[in-house]
């Protein structure tokens, strides 16, 4: 490493005739040309390394083509360098690094050729630039904080994906990427930090690989586009404020979550319906808040329970496997009174989970009115690929069918079983 300034203005810079000024075989800085034309720099053949800060704010250098011979490019080296468009790196240059700031708000930087041997991509390395395409070489390791935070041009995010080495993906790396619309990570990414994906309100499909295992908080946070995504089975805990005002999102496949964070669906307006996974334990405060969900499964596994969950679902039926609300669950679980039907049966097919029976009594529905006068909405249950016919009673040897809506009138002690039609 060499240092911010470490030779700056001693007699290597007086004695410098090029702008670049080089100590033995480091290149350390830049001297201020006398006009304002563009500029082009090549590194000298041989070089080992681009000091800390070297081409800093130097605002009027275009482009830069680096040498086979480099090894290292110090941090914060072409920072705020505003009039960069191009990055040529030699496909044999042996570099492992593009350190922290190394292109911090080069906002005219359009396309940098990363070589293969790049392991690590730094904090804020491209942190507001132009880059319209971000290649990431197999062997990269970990994206850093802020990576490419903010480029607001960025269309396309390449990885190799034979044999990736990715593992990590930092704070912010891509927030803000307006104009990002979908990515597919490598198999192997085990770890996504902090708001990864958060503001990047053009993406509408995202691939999170087969080993994800841990996630920041609102890593889709305000992606407004986003409408599906298929998180893997290796992933168990959805972060608070996962999905946070993700308005379009309409389907979410979450087979192995066992925990779903505060905030984690709020606003997702989109969300009419869900499938809670079987080995779901707990809902944190507001988890659906101002979603469109019509109704919700929810099995005895569920022991915690946020307040406000479920608010501002107009529209929602609340269909639970427990027969009395658990001690775990918050007083204010249902702030909104939606109607529930507790001690319900559940059974699975390939599509999922759905209703069987239950038997209705003084304690089975909750913020159910009578019929005449009531201005409540009750949501039929859903089974994907069939209809909702009714629910079925025998009484001796007559069988009378009731909707969800007429429930209430229903005699205590009536067993109930859902009935379905197979959509051809």
């Amino acid at each position: 490493t060499v240092g911010t300034s470490a030779f700056k203005d001693s007699g290597f810079w007086k004695k410098s005739k090029t702008l670049e000024i080089y100590v033995d075989k480091w290149l350390v800085g830049y001297k201020k040309a006398d006009n304002n034309d563009k500029q082009q720099v090549a590194v000298a053949e041989g070089t080992v390394g681009i000091a800390n800060y070297a081409f800093y704010q130097k605002t009027n250098i275009n482009n830069v083509t680096i040498p086979e011979s480099l090894r290292y490019i110090g941090m914060a080296a072409f920072a705020e360098c505003t009039g960069l468009q191009m990055v040529t790196i030699d496909k044999f240059c042996e570099l492992t690094e593009i350190p922290d700031y190394a292109f911090y708000k080069c906002t005219s930087l359009f396309e940098v050729t990363l070589p293969p041997t790049v392991t690590r991509i730094g904090r804020s390395a491209f942190y507001k630039s132009g880059l319209m395409v971000a290649n990431v070489s197999a062997d990269v390791e970990s994206i850093g904080d802020y990576a490419y935070y903010g480029c607001e041009s960025l269309v396309t995010v390449n990885f190799e994906y034979e044999d990736n080495k990715l593992k990590s993906i930092g704070n912010y790396a891509f927030g803000g990427a307006s104009k990002l619309e979908t990515i597919t990570l490598p198999d192997g990414v085990t770890t996504l930090g902090n708001n990864v994906f958060a503001r990047c309100t053009s993406l509408k499909q995202v691939g999170l690989g087969n080993s994800l295992t841990s996630m920041g908080s609102a890593v889709f946070a305000s992606c407004t586009s986003l409408r599906q995504v298929t998180l893997p089975s290796t992933l168990k805990e959805l972060p608070e404020r996962t999905f946070y005002k993700c308005s379009s999102l309409a389907s979410v496949e979450m087979d192995g979550v066992t925990s779903i964070g505060s905030y984690a669906f709020y606003r997702c307006s989109s969300l009419t319906d869900v499938n809670l996974p079987q080995g779901l334990t707990a809902i944190g405060d507001y988890a659906f808040y101002r979603c469109g969900l019509q109704n919700l499964y929810i099995t005895d596994n569920v022991t915690e329970l946020g307040a406000h969950a479920f608010n501002g679902n107009t529209d929602l039926t609340l269909y639970l496997q427990v027969s009395e609300i658990p001690q775990g669950w918050n007083a204010r679980w249902n702030s909104a009174f939606r109607p529930t039907i507790l001690g319900c049966n559940f059974a699975t097919d390939d599509n999922g989970m759905y209703v069987v029976s239950f038997t209705k009594n003084a304690q089975t529905l909750l913020n159910f009115n009578s019929v005449e006068g009531s201005s409540a909405r009750y949501s039929d249950p859903v089974r994907q690929g069939y209809s909702f016919g009714g629910w079925q009673a025998t009484d001796g040897e007559n069988t009378v069918v009731y909707q969800t809506n007429q429930l209430s009138t229903v005699p205590d002690d009536t067993e109930l079983v859902a009935i379905w039609n197979k959509i051809d």
